[in-house]
C-alpha cells in the first residue's frame, strides 16, 4: 500500500467516526480482531510452506526419476574410477570393495546436491518473495487495525466495521495466485533434464513479477 492510499485511507476513518456513533464494545471487539488477523496470518504463512514444501518434493522425485541414472553412470564410467574399479575387482579385500563403494556414492552424492541446489534456487527465492509479500499484506492490516481501535477508543463514533476494509486488500486472492505460479514454477523446472536452463528467462520472470507485488 502506497503513501498516498495510505493517507485516503486514514482520511476515511478520520471522516467516518466524525460523523457516526459507535458502540462501547467497538474497541474491544476492534482489539479481538487483531488478535484474529495474526491467527490468520500464522495459518496463511503455514500454508505456504506446507504447500512450498510438497513443490520441493515433486522437485525431488524428478531429480530422482531423471538425474539419478545419468550422475551414476557418468560417475562410474570417468576413467580414474574405471582403474580402481578393476583394482577391487582383482583384490580379494573387502576393504578395497567397501572403498570403492563409498568413494562411488560420495561422487554421486556431490553431483546430487549441486543439481538440486540449483533447482531448488528458484523455488526458495519464490517462498522468500512470496512470505514478504503475506507479511506484508498483514502488517498493513494490523496497522490500519491498531490506527482504527485507536480512533473508536478516543470518539467511539463510526458503524463502519474492519472486515470490510481488510476485504480490499485481497491476500486470499493473492495467495491463489501465488499457487498457481508456484505450480507454473515447478512444471518448468522438471518437464526434463533440460528445461531449467530452457526455461530460466520465463522462471526469472515469475520471481521478477512476485517482487513487484
Amino acid at each position: 500500500m502506497n503513501a498516498r492510499r495510505k493517507l485516503a485511507l486514514a482520511g476515511l476513518l478520520l471522516t467516518l467516526i466524525g460523523c457516526v456513533h459507535v458502540p462501547q464494545e467497538a474497541p474491544q471487539l476492534s482489539l479481538e480482531l487483531a488478535g484474529r488477523i495474526q491467527a490468520v496470518k500464522a495459518a496463511h504463512l503455514q500454508s505456504v510452506r506446507l504447500y512450498m514444501a510438497a513443490k520441493r518434493a515433486d522437485v525431488d522425485t524428478f531429480i530422482a526419476r531423471e538425474w539419478l541414472a545419468v550422475f551414476a553412470r557418468n560417475t562410474f564410467e570417468a576413467p580414474a574410477v574405471q582403474r580402481v574399479y578393476e583394482q577391487a575387482c582383482r583384490s580379494n579385500s573387502a576393504a578395497d570393495r567397501l572403498e570403492l563403494f563409498v568413494g562411488l556414492g560420495t561422487r554421486l552424492q556431490v553431483q546430487l546436491n549441486q543439481k538440486r541446489t540449483e533447482l531448488m534456487q528458484p523455488l526458495d527465492a519464490f517462498e522468500a518473495e512470496l512470505v514478504r509479500s503475506i507479511e506484508g499484506a498483514y502488517n498493513e492490516m494490523l496497522a490500519i487495525n491498531a490506527t482504527l481501535t485507536g480512533l473508536l477508543r478516543a470518539h467511539a463514533e463510526t458503524t463502519q466495521t474492519q472486515m470490510d476494509i481488510l476485504q480490499k486488500l485481497k491476500v486470499d486472492d493473492r495467495l491463489a495466485s501465488a499457487v498457481t505460479e508456484a505450480d507454473k514454477l515447478v512444471a518448468m523446472l522438471t518437464a526434463d533434464r533440460d528445461a531449467f536452463q530452457r526455461n530460466k528467462p520465463k522462471i526469472d520472470e515469475i520471481l521478477k513479477a512476485l517482487k513487484g507485488k
